[in-house]
């Protein structure tokens, strides 16, 4: 946007009065934009500066002299090889079953990396090494992958793993787990960072209260960490790990960061050091995503709550319907989505009471998930990357608050998108209700 609107290069004041925290500018999901997108990528030079420079900065620019610079950067953009590296475990309760979760986090890091992302990692790693000993025991396979070029690539390495394995995760993926940032050091709460999609949010919170009795709050995914698998419809959970408490970050004096459990002198700074992890939350961690994900892979009938799904979802639709005012009616979505959650709530009784098998009953879960998980999370289609830049949710109708400030033909061109929006919109979730076992 800078850059369209004429700025010849961008200067960053980060928070940090040390170093500035490392990370990357562009746009583009994945790094490697498709051919008519890549004009997305950026083309001026981008510098981060610390607080202490950049008010130093500030004040010269902002003097009677005025400033003048020179900013230069030396980037790297190349096509590379970069490993990743997976585990597949097969349940073998259920030979006939080759539905899997997908946990998932990046090896790369900035400088030693330790809460970002060494710890998890570990945690990766022992997980593998416990359900491949009781594989016997688990009803569905679970793939564990560790991603390259998380930062530096934007996500490409999961994004490349989304690319190649689209169908197979599309049809068979149950759920994606992130495992980025868990057990740092005084992390005594998952209230602030981790964030799960609404229909996990059962799971999750009782998996956090039997393992350690903590604090829970759920966040709305936002369009980071890994996530690469939000345009096919996969329900996700624990992206980032537990959080330092608020009231001690703000004792400590730290600025909100993006991991390292809130620690504002750990991520993406070269002091992200083995002091910044703790051996005791680290195995509370772990022992959390153990739980949650051995409640997936082992449920008979996948523990998803789909109902709460759709409330959430007609609760956001009756904000941006306020929003626009008389400009557009979200009627119609308001009433298929009403529809849809009684007919998801009998059919969930259905399943539970054995009224349907429970194979049926579960591709059906899944259908919920990708429906309803593409209209939470993204605008682009099934097997495309929406853009690296913030998002509410349902984003096809976020536009809908523009009408606050604009009339005329741009408010009348608004009510058409809507309306293409919209016709979509209502199309696929009467197709998700058709799809309910009668």
């Amino acid at each position: 946007m800078l850059e369209e609107k004429g700025a010849g290069g961008v200067i960053a004041i980060h928070e940090h009065r040390r170093e500035p925290h490392d990370g990357i500018a562009t746009p583009v999901w994945g790094g490697a934009p498709p051919y008519d997108e890549k004009e997305r990528v950026p083309d001026v030079p981008i510098a981060n500066v610390t607080k202490h420079d950049g008010e130093i900065l500030r004040e010269w620019a902002e003097s009677d002299e005025g400033l003048e610079l020179e900013l230069s950067t030396d980037l790297t953009t190349e096509w590379m090889e970069c490993p990743i590296v997976e585990a597949r475990i097969e349940g073998e309760a259920d030979p006939d079953n080759d539905d899997f979760l997908l946990l998932h986090g990046h090896y790369d890091s900035w400088y030693v990396g330790i809460t970002d992302n060494a710890t998890g990692d570990a945690g990766m790693l022992e997980l593998a090494r416990v359900l491949e000993a009781h594989s016997d025991d688990l009803q569905r396979d679970i793939r564990i992958c560790w991603w390259p070029a998380h930062s530096t690539g934007r996500y490409a390495g999961s994004t490349w793993y989304t690319d190649e394995h689209a169908l197979e995760i599309a049809e068979r993926c149950v759920a994606q787990v992130n495992m980025d940032s868990p057990g740092a050091k005084d992390s005594a709460e998952y209230t602030d960072m981790s964030c799960w999609t609404p229909e996990a949010h059962g799971l999750v919170t009782d998996a956090i209260d039997d393992v350690a009795g903590i604090p829970s709050a759920e966040q709305f995914p936002p369009r980071a960490g890994d996530y690469s698998f939000d345009n096919i419809g996969v329900t996700g959970f624990f992206m980032l790990g537990s959080n330092i408490p608020k009231e001690i970050r703000d004792e400590r004096g730290y600025h909100p960061v993006g991991g390292c459990g809130g620690n504002s002198d750990a991520w993406h700074v070269s002091t992200d050091t083995l002091d910044k992890a703790g051996k005791d939350e680290l195995l509370r961690d772990i022992r959390i995503y153990a739980v949650s994900i051995l409640r997936v892979l082992n449920a008979e009938l996948l523990p998803f709550d789909h109902t709460r799904y759709a409330d959430r979802l007609i609760d956001q639709v009756e904000e941006y319907d306020d929003a626009a005012g008389d400009q557009f009616d979200f009627g119609p979505t308001l009433e298929e989505l009403r529809a849809l959650r009684d007919e998801i709530a009998s059919f969930r009784e259905r399943a539970e009471a054995g009224e349907i098998d429970p194979e049926t009953a579960n591709r059906a879960i899944t259908a919920l998930s990708r429906t309803l998980t593409r209209l939470y999370l993204v605008e682009d289609g099934q097997f495309e990357q929406d853009p690296a830049t913030s998002r509410n949710p349902v984003p096809r109708y976020d536009p809908a608050r523009d009408f606050a400030h604009i009339d005329g033909d741009d408010a009348r061109f608004l009510q058409v998108q809507l309306k293409r929006a919209q016709n979509e919109t209502v199309h696929e979730l009467r197709t998700a209700r058709d799809r309910l076992p009668n």
